[in-house]
C-alpha cells in the first residue's frame, strides 16, 4: 500500500506541474527577445488575453498564447519570426504595438504560413528604436503545446538606386510581326532586378507581368542588365522593377516596345522632325514645336492603320487633340507638314487622370 500511495502522490505532483501558468503568459511578463537566438517556450496552462483591439484577426478568436518584447534597431530592418521548427500544434502568431498593455495596435499576423503544416511565420519591416509586442498563441482554445521560435533580423539596404533609365537597342526581325530587343539598364545595387511587361492584349496581357530575368545584381559594383523581349502582335510597356533584402523596390520608367503592323508600313518618317515634342497632358494630346511658323497636321491613328483624330495647327507654338473619346492603349502620331515632310511617333495614352 505504500508503495501505491507513492506512486498516486508521484503522479498528482507531475500533473499540478505540467499545468502551470507560463511566466509569460501575461503581456506585463513579455520576456525580451534577442534577435539571432532559438527561443524554446510552451502556451500549455496559458490563459486568454482580451485587450482593447485584440481580437480577429489580429487573435484568432478565442486562442490563449504568451508574450514576447522587442526593441527594433538603430537602423529600419526586416523582422522574421518563425515557428517552422517542429510544431507540436496548430498555432497563431501575431505582432502588435501596445499602449502599457492596455490598448493593442495590430501589425501583422499569421496562421499557417510555415509552408505544409499549421505553424505560423510572419516578416515586417519596423522602423528603428520602438518598442513592439509578439504573441505566440494556438489557433483554438484546444490548441496549445511546446513551441520553437526562431528570431531573426536584417537591416534594409537602403543604397538602391537607378543610375540608368531602361533603353531599347532593336536587334533583327525574328520573323514578321515578330520583333527582338534587348533591354538594358544600370542600377547602383540590388538583390534582385525583375523585367516587367505591359500589353493591353495579346500574349502577356493585360496587366503587368514579370519577364524572367538574368543572373541578379551583385553587391558590388554598377552591373548592366540585358533581357532579350520578342513582341508577337501586339506593343507593349517594359519597366526595370529592383528590389532590395527587404522587398522594397523602385520602378524605373517606362519604354515602349514599337511593333508596327504591316498595314502602317506606309505611314513613315522621311525626316528628323525633332522640333516637335510629342506627349499627354490628360486627356489632351499636346504637341509643341520650337518653330511656330510651321505649318503641319497631326493624325492619330490605331494599330490597325484605322485613322481616328487628326487637329491641323494654326501657327502657335502648341496644338492640342482632344483624345477623351479612345481608350487606353497604343496609337501612332503621325505629323505631317506642309512640304509633305513627316514624323511618325508610338504613344501610350492613358486613362487614369
Amino acid at each position: 500500500m505504500k508503495k501505491i500511495g507513492l506512486v498516486i502522490c508521484f503522479l498528482t505532483q507531475q500533473l499540478i506541474v505540467f499545468a502551470q501558468t507560463p511566466i509569460n503568459d501575461s503581456c506585463e511578463a513579455a520576456i525580451s527577445i534577442t534577435f539571432g537566438d532559438t527561443i524554446f517556450g510552451s502556451t500549455i496552462g496559458a490563459t486568454e488575453d482580451s485587450f482593447t483591439g485584440f481580437n480577429y484577426p489580429c487573435q484568432s478568436g478565442n486562442g490563449k498564447g504568451v508574450w514576447y518584447k522587442l526593441s527594433t534597431q538603430e537602423m529600419e530592418a526586416i523582422y522574421s519570426f518563425s515557428l517552422c521548427s517542429d510544431p507540436q500544434f496548430d498555432t497563431y502568431l501575431s505582432l502588435v504595438s501596445m499602449n502599457a498593455c492596455d490598448s493593442v495596435t495590430c501589425i501583422t499576423w499569421d496562421d499557417d504560413g510555415c509552408s505544409g503544416s499549421t505553424a505560423s511565420l510572419v516578416s515586417q519591416i519596423l522602423p528603428p528604436n520602438e518598442e513592439f509586442y509578439l504573441w505566440v498563441g494556438g489557433y483554438s482554445a484546444s490548441a496549445s503545446g511546446d513551441f520553437t521560435l526562431v528570431a531573426n533580423s536584417e537591416i534594409c539596404d537602403t543604397s538602391l538606386t537607378l543610375i540608368s533609365q531602361p533603353q531599347l537597342i532593336p536587334n533583327n526581325t525574328v520573323g514578321a510581326p515578330e520583333v527582338e530587343y534587348e533591354v538594358q539598364a544600370e542600377a547602383d545595387f540590388g538583390i534582385t532586378y525583375t523585367w516587367e511587361i505591359y500589353c493591353p492584349s495579346g500574349w502577356w496581357g493585360p496587366g503587368w507581368g514579370g519577364i524572367p530575368a538574368g543572373p541578379n545584381f551583385e553587391v558590388n559594383g554598377p552591373v548592366l542588365g540585358i533581357h532579350d523581349v520578342f513582341v508577337w502582335i501586339d506593343s507593349c510597356l517594359v519597366r526595370c522593377a529592383i528590389s532590395n533584402n527587404c522587398g522594397q523596390r523602385i520602378v524605373s520608367d517606362t519604354v515602349i516596345l514599337t511593333h508596327v503592323p504591316d498595314s502602317l508600313s506606309s505611314i513613315g518618317s522621311n525626316e528628323d522632325l525633332s522640333q516637335f515634342k510629342v506627349f499627354q497632358n490628360q486627356l489632351k494630346l499636346r504637341i509643341i514645336t520650337t518653330n511656330p511658323d510651321i505649318r503641319y497636321t497631326a493624325f492619330i491613328y490605331d494599330l490597325s492603320g484605322r485613322r481616328l483624330l487628326s487637329n491641323k495647327s494654326n501657327q502657335s507654338r502648341e496644338l492640342l487633340i482632344d483624345i477623351s473619346g479612345i481608350p487606353a492603349g497604343f496609337y501612332l502620331v503621325n505629323i505631317l507638314t506642309e512640304n509633305q515632310s513627316q514624323h511618325t511617333e508610338k504613344v501610350f495614352l492613358l486613362r487614369d487622370w
